[in-house]
């Protein structure tokens, strides 16, 4: 997780060999089973990397949402966000 206010949520993905055609489907398919009203998919920016670099110190177990590429399909790991 990249940020979080409130509702919203701003998570970075492996891109690993997959598309963001691939990313959005994804989603798609299962944004009502996974709660998901709204969301947009880009790809980082050059500016969005530096910012990751200046942000390295936040603890990963501080993570709202875990998803991991489970073959070809995306798993959300803690959907209770614990």
């Amino acid at each position: 997780m990249l940020e979080q206010c409130g509702d919203f949520y701003k998570l970075r993905v492996p891109k690993e060999n997959k598309t963001i055609g691939w990313l959005f489907g994804q989603i798609e398919d299962k944004k009502k089973d996974l709660g998901i009203q709204e969301y947009s998919i880009s790809q980082t920016s050059l500016e969005q990397i530096f910012q990751m670099f200046a942000n390295q110190s936040i603890l990963e177990d501080r993570n709202a949402f875990v998803f991991q590429l489970q073959g070809d399909d995306l798993k959300l790991l803690n959907p209770h966000r614990e």
